[in-house]
């Protein structure tokens, strides 16, 4: 019995032994890093390597680069540059350091206890940064282990007021009412072709010396409920819309020719289009009082530039509230109302439905929100 109590020890301690040797790793945690927005390094091979937010161990590999690592996922290896520190520890310390004077540069260190420091420099924008190893200069103001936390971001300077002649066209919407079931060419609506001809022609007004250029034209396209369901709805809301675009491009493109166009101006044939369909989206597009109405294409042009600020949100300085089917909506009416200074568009709850669109008269300092998207109105030259 004796003897097999010492075998069985001395089998134990055995694997033990083994075990700690295999496995060094347990014997302390691997240093982690918190990045906390996507940030992009190079390989050793001098490739892009980007790295997405999310947690990681970070270890030197054997070939002297720094490895992050996530349980479960691909191993990223980085460019690594060997330096010196002077801090006391026991154990390998990752750490996320910024660049004292890039706010776009960061550096991700790992420190061992024998006095070796080991930096990738990345940067925020896939710009990378070339420079002499700054380990010996950041450690001596020890910064403390944090993950990065960007900076807010400065809003811009909004524009004055841009001001406009009487005369000339501001806001141009039109609506094209009335297409047969089924059918997406504009010309085969009641007044189609005429209406086309006099959206072409007012939007031409704004190309003459003293006026802004209507530059843009937003089209939506609407059905009524067809049997086909949803997915039939949508793809003739789509298909007015595109078709509507084909044939004021034609009208652009034949008008243009003949045009005396200001220096300085583009030229009305290339208009920039936003194009989209919203299917049936109205009360009741089913009932037969609402089908002719719902069958149709809506027109908005503008003539100023307004910036997309994506997950962005501005607060405050309302002064006209409405639902909207998407953003483009929401910036083209922001676009053509000469006091909106920026806007807001909170994205709809639910699908099928619309979301909110905040028209402001200033804009505030802007903050994030995945569920917004936001902008402000920049001046044209």
């Amino acid at each position: 019995m004796n003897v097999r109590r010492s075998l069985f020890i001395i089998v134990l301690v055995l694997i033990v032994s083994s075990f700690c040797g295999v496995f060094p790793l347990l014997a302390h945690s691997t240093p982690q890093v918190e990045i906390t927005q996507t940030l992009h390094f190079d390989d050793p091979e001098g490739k892009a390597v980007q790295i997405p937010a999310g947690t990681y161990g970070v270890i030197l590999s054997e070939g002297q680069h720094l490895l992050l690592s996530q349980p479960e996922k691909e191993t990223l290896v980085v460019q690594t540059q060997k330096g010196d520190h002077a801090e006391s520890i026991a154990e390998p310390e990752a750490l996320l350091l910024p660049d004292e004077t890039d706010s776009t540069m960061v550096s991700v260190v790992l420190l061992l206890p024998d006095g070796t420091g080991w930096e990738a420099v990345g940067s925020t924008t896939g710009i990378q940064g070339r420079g002499k190893i700054r380990l010996s200069r950041v450690l001596r103001s020890r910064i403390p282990k944090r993950p990065l936390s960007p900076k807010p971001p400065v809003p811009p300077t909004l524009p004055p007021a841009i001001p406009v002649p009487s005369d000339c066209p501001v806001v141009v919407p039109y609506t094209i009412v009335g297409f047969p079931s089924g059918v997406t060419d504009p010309t085969a609506a009641p007044n189609g072709t005429q209406i086309i001809g006099d959206l072409v022609a007012e939007i031409l007004k704004s190309y003459r010396p003293g006026c802004w250029p209507i530059k843009t034209i937003l089209i939506t396209g609407h059905s009524d409920k067809s049997p086909g369901g949803i997915q039939v709805d949508d793809y003739i809301s789509v298909q007015r819309a595109v078709d509507a675009k084909k044939v004021l491009q034609q009208e652009f493109a034949t008008r243009a020719a003949g045009m005396s166009i200001p220096p300085g101006y583009p030229s009305p044939a290339e208009m920039n289009f936003i194009v989209g369909g919203i299917g049936a989206r109205e009360l009741d597009p089913s009932g037969p009082a609402q089908q002719p109405e719902n069958r149709r294409v809506d027109f908005l042009s503008y003539q100023l530039p307004v910036t997309i600020e994506e997950s962005t949100t501005r607060a405050g300085g309302d002064f006209e509230q409405h639902m909207a089917p998407n953003y483009q909506s929401c910036r083209a009416r922001c676009a053509s109302t000469l006091n909106c200074r920026a806007y807001t568009y909170k994205k709809p709850v639910l699908p099928q439905t619309e979301g909110q669109c905040s028209l402001k008269k200033s804009g505030s300092r802007p903050s994030r929100d995945p569920k917004a998207i936001s902008g402000v109105v920049l001046p044209t030259p």
